[in-house]
């Protein structure tokens, strides 16, 4: 009777990770979707790439804008 106790325990245990694995893989497969129709990114190491890349132009934008708003503090400090 053990056996069968012990059988039943292991057989749901793997069901739930067998439910658990399709759930991961569907979630999977939507966020691929996403990068593919969002970004047009085939795979993770291409939107690993944008990522980067986006990072870099907003890195450089954001110093680019900070060095605009000193030199507009600095030509029109005593107006302001």
């Amino acid at each position: 009777m053990a056996d069968l106790e012990e059988y039943l325990e292991m057989k749901k245990e793997v069901e739930e990770s067998q439910k658990a694995a399709d759930e991961a893989a569907g979630a999977l497969r939507q966020v691929k979707s996403q990068l593919r129709s969002e970004f047009g990114c085939k795979g993770f190491a291409e939107a690993r790439k944008m990522l980067k890349k986006l990072t870099t132009q907003l890195a450089t934008g954001k110093e680019k804008f900070d060095i605009g708003v000193r030199k507009y503090r600095k030509k029109w400090k005593k107006k302001l």
